[in-house]
């Protein structure tokens, strides 16, 4: 949702529209940064701990900028680099997730005895096309909901409201979510991996 109306936010929030081509190469070095430390920060805290630890810190990132700009005008630099910095955060579980695909289909036979590899990872990538479609199609229907005006040379102050609350809030609210999934329904303890491993050394 904040990616797709990220023009909204920069060019009637923000003035400055111009400056998100600058925010596409930030968050692609953020990205890069991201996958090269990820590795090592997950053999010393465990992946799961990582997640959520990111997810978390996302949320508070983004819970700050929202408050923030409900008090005080910011530049669109500043927005950019707090914004980029707390979906860099949020992005660490999207980019892992690959990583505990693999675990749950371990888990999944360790339970069952049978390996439903492609179907797991199927339904895993079906679920990830859905939740695409739905941000992006709510994010175009929000505009309508927070009385976006086509055209006007500004929006009213509910609707640039509503621009923050869609592009900075709702995100936050999404990782507060994402983090007490990991936190209390993902069930893979570290006991359950060691079993795991034991297992599938002794089949080998």
């Amino acid at each position: 949702m904040a990616s797709t109306l990220g023009t909204y936010m920069y060019g009637d929030v923000l003035g400055d529209i111009g400056i998100m081509s600058i925010q596409s190469t930030f968050s692609m070095v953020l990205g890069i940064v991201s996958l090269f430390l990820c590795p090592i920060i997950s053999k010393k805290i465990g992946l799961e701990k990582m997640v959520r630890a990111c997810l978390l810190i996302g949320a508070v990132c983004y819970l700050g900028l929202f408050g923030t700009m409900m008090v005080t005008n910011i530049s669109a630099l500043v927005y950019m680099v707090w914004s980029s910095v707390a979906s860099g955060f949020c992005s660490v579980s999207i980019y892992m997730q690959w990583g505990l695909v693999a675990t749950v289909t371990d888990y999944n036979e360790y339970v069952t005895g049978k390996r439903t590899e492609g179907t797991i990872y199927g339904v895993f990538n079906l679920s990830r096309r859905i939740g695409q479609t739905v941000g992006n199609s709510a994010a175009v229907a929000a505009l309508g909901w927070i009385g976006y005006q086509a055209g006007a040379a500004t929006q009213s102050a509910g609707t640039i409201t509503g621009i923050k609350a869609l592009c900075v809030l709702i995100p936050a609210i999404a990782l507060v979510g994402s983090w007490i999934a990991f936190r209390f329904v993902w069930n893979i303890t570290p006991q359950i991996r060691a079993d795991m491993a034991a297992r599938k050394s002794a089949a080998e």
